[in-house]
């Protein structure tokens, strides 16, 4: 059985690999914790900026009231939409909790502002656990929608408060609507694209070097090397440039890129 010596490295020849390892290791480690944030957040208040007396917009609340708000714009890098709600707690000193807190939901679509929004969500009632712990000024978050997919430029969305009866512990209510950064996304795509392409140059390279020598005739060594790199290629998820370039996702492809990252 013949054996390939792959490489023969000097002690100075190692030590200069081996400090441009380092350095690169270095410079994405900073790249990571200096680089773009992962999540997009816009923070609103059903009450404060509408510009209504507080006392009236406290009493909506409390009756049922209806918030309304359009996203900014959107494009295929925000990846995915949240909306979260939290309501506080006039109540602060003792904790309390509601069972069937009635919320009825409308999301309508639009590619752009003139033209016409398609319906999402058409008046869907949910009812959710409202539960507010002791000595917090926020009730728990919960969540009322999500998209896993960016498919239209602007989300209009309606949400309206549907107690069965007043609830007086109730006093604001703080929106949360959350998307992925685009620049992170754009940024991860270019660093997992940038790790195939290294991959690929070096299976290149490696398979290259035992052309001398039939695949008979491989150690595991060098078998379970030539594996382990064209698993590499599949593992940094070729396909996320799906979501980026606007592909609505089938749940194959979603299978398929989860498969790879195991």
């Amino acid at each position: 059985m013949q054996v390939v010596k792959l490489d023969s490295l000097s002690c100075q020849s190692l030590a200069y690999r081996s400090l441009l390892w380092i350095v690169i290791v270095t410079a994405f480690l900073c790249i990571g914790f200096l680089g773009p944030k992962t999540i997009k957040q816009y923070r609103y208040s059903a009450c404060y900026p509408s510009g209504e007396d507080d006392s009236k917009c406290h009493l909506q609340m409390k009756t049922g009231a209806v918030w309304n708000k359009t996203t900014p714009l959107l494009t295929p890098l925000h990846q995915f939409l949240i909306l979260e709600f939290e309501v506080e707690s006039e109540a602060k000193d003792k904790g309390w909790s509601l069972e069937d807190f009635g919320v009825i939901v409308s999301l309508n679509g639009s590619i752009t502002h003139s033209h016409t929004a398609t319906p999402i969500l058409s008046s869907q009632n949910h009812t959710r656990l409202l539960n507010c712990p002791a000595h917090s000024k926020f009730c728990d978050k919960i969540t009322l929608i999500y998209l896993s997919w960016i498919q239209y430029s602007t989300y209009s969305i309606s949400v309206h408060f549907n107690p069965q009866q007043p609830i007086q512990e109730i006093g604001d209510v703080a929106f949360t609507m959350a998307a992925a950064n685009p620049q992170y996304t754009l940024f991860t795509i270019i660093i997992k694209w940038l790790y195939i392409l290294i991959t690929i140059e070096i299976l290149f390279l490696f398979r290259r070097r035992l052309q001398k020598v039939h695949e008979d005739e491989w150690i595991p060594a060098q078998k379970w090397i030539m594996w382990l790199l064209f698993g590499l290629i599949f593992f940094n998820d070729p396909l996320c440039l799906v979501n980026a370039i606007g592909i609505q996702p089938s749940w194959i492809v979603s299978l398929i890129s989860l498969i790879f990252q195991i």
